[in-house]
């Protein structure tokens, strides 16, 4: 019916409807034999109303031994009957007797004679030139059904999703449980660390020296060193959170669909290329917005950096690319374990435990050996990781800390410390021992001087946040890219093992 097919079989269309809506679906259907471009309907039917029965324009009656009885339009059967000596009964439905005889109710040998008589009236109807003619045009038809079908890719993808996001809006554990999930944890991630875990920098700039005791340095270097810990756990619960977002629902769903899509691939419906796409399509917009709204509120609520608006893209971007390879996951191991969703569960478990290994946040990948650095690859949280941490710490964040630190300075009419000249001195005899030569040039000051001691550089324009001098990554738009063609490559991976998964489990299913 969709795709407007020349011939249309229909095995009992009005089972289990009452009969109001029975005559409906047949009404319907007769309908669709009228229209500019008709379809021939060939149905099965049980128990017909009469007026359903009288809907058929060519009516094949067979009895309870497989023998045809009537060939014919509905109106030509009454008469027929009285040929023979059948007479339907007054008040009753000449449905209902037909019926009735063709159970063997009035004898076996009704049904002979009823037989017999169908065979002399149709013996001369079907020679054998109208039978070539009549298989010419089936096969006719069936080219062109076939070339309709090939035409009809497009089409044939947009119904799949359009149903694929008719399930998802109908899903309750997308409306009823995804997004209230996601909710309650963007607000408790908000309460447990705060706003302000997200305003420490761990810049170590020229001015913050005018702000701080002598006393209190070593005070502060950890305060920023526990905030900054704080920081890269909210990134990784964000990554967490965003990827089973996508991965579970998949996971659940998949094993759902993939019985009335394995039946519907095998009646050559459509092809696991047109399923893949829509099934992919109707879940980005959903999860894209959910992961998005999501980042954008642990973001705000945590007090990250907000001096220009890339940095909430960028860091919602690597969020969005995590939750299609979760989706890619989930729908992987739905269709691999379609038919039983605990071992699903549990091969979650065991792709999910190295990849976080491998993220770089328990253990830097530095300190790895050549082996475990070679399988690090295969962790996507890794450039995605790096990414936000680039987008939060990077970008000159450490320059627009000196510039705020600076205007703070000046607007309190602050004096400069005394003690950094004595501690500078402290680093001359430091470096002069050492041999510390970026330490020893004459042309820095002296708050520099301590900067580049607790730090890299010489100035605070070239200096990047400790977080990313820990983690070896620099601050350039250049690394951040990097790391999102990597998270990219990472997608088109797993989206093409997806597919081959999809491909060789209906095939071996098929088969």
């Amino acid at each position: 019916m969709v795709f407007k097919s020349d011939i249309l079989m229909l095995d009992e269309p009005t089972t289990g409807v009452d009969s109001v809506s029975g005559y409906q679906i047949m009404n319907d259907l007769k309908s669709l034999t009228k229209r500019r471009k008709a379809i021939a309907i060939l149905a099965t039917i049980h128990q017909p109303s009469q007026r359903i029965f009288a809907l058929f324009d060519n009516l094949i009656i067979l009895s309870r031994e497989g023998s045809i009885l009537f060939q014919g339009h509905p109106n030509n059967l009454a008469q027929i009957l009285e040929n023979i000596g059948l007479q339907c009964p007054m008040y009753t439905s000449l449905s209902d007797y037909i019926l009735e005889v063709a159970s063997g109710d009035f004898g076996k040998k009704s049904l002979q004679t009823l037989s017999h008589y169908n065979r002399e009236m149709n013996k001369n109807r079907f020679t054998d030139d109208f039978n070539e003619v009549e298989m010419n045009s089936l096969r006719e038809a069936v080219k062109r059904a076939h070339l309709s079908d090939q035409r009809s890719l497009a089409l044939c993808t947009w119904l799949v999703l359009w149903r694929c996001f008719i399930c998802n809006y109908r899903d309750p554990f997308s409306l009823k449980t995804r997004i209230p999930s996601l909710t309650l944890t963007a607000i408790f991630l908000i309460l447990l660390y705060g706003e302000a875990v997200g305003q420490v920098s761990t810049c170590a700039t020229k001015y913050v020296l005018w702000t701080a005791k002598i006393e209190n340095i070593l005070d502060l270097v950890e305060e920023q060193s526990r905030a900054a810990h704080e920081n890269l756990s909210i990134l990784l619960l964000m990554n967490v959170v965003s990827l089973f977002n996508s991965m579970l629902a998949l996971m659940i769903t998949i094993p759902n669909e993939i019985y009335v899509f394995r039946r519907e691939y095998n009646n050559y419906s459509y092809t696991i290329w047109t399923y893949f796409v829509a099934k992919t399509l109707s879940e980005i917009p959903f999860t894209m917005i959910t992961t998005g709204l999501f980042v954008l509120a642990v973001h705000r609520g945590t007090g990250q950096i907000f001096d220009h608006w890339n940095r909430v893209y960028f860091t919602i971007l690597p969020c969005c690319l995590i939750t299609m390879i979760g989706q890619f996951i989930g729908m992987m191991l739905g269709t691999i374990f379609y038919r039983s969703q605990v071992q699903a569960v549990f091969s979650m478990s065991f792709i999910l435990v190295p990849i976080l290994v491998f993220s770089g946040y328990f253990k830097l990948i530095s300190q790895m050996n050549n082996v475990m650095v070679f399988l690090s690859n295969i962790s996507f949280l890794k450039p995605s990781i790096n990414s936000i941490m680039i987008a939060i710490y990077g970008f000159d964040r450490c320059l627009f800390q000196a510039q705020q630190e600076l205007q703070q300075i000046l607007s309190m009419n602050q004096t400069r410390p005394e003690w950094i000249d004595s501690v500078a001195t402290l680093v001359d005899v430091y470096s002069s021992t050492y041999n510390q030569t970026e330490l020893a040039d004459k042309t820095l000051e002296n708050e520099e001087k301590l900067v580049g001691f607790m730090g890299i550089g010489k100035s605070p324009k070239d200096r990047r946040a400790f977080v990313l001098q820990y983690w070896k990554l620099s601050e350039t738009y250049d690394s951040y890219y990097h790391e999102i063609y990597q998270l990219i490559i990472y997608c088109m991976i797993l989206a093409i093992m997806v597919y081959l998964t999809m491909f060789i489990r209906l095939k071996r299913e098929k088969n």
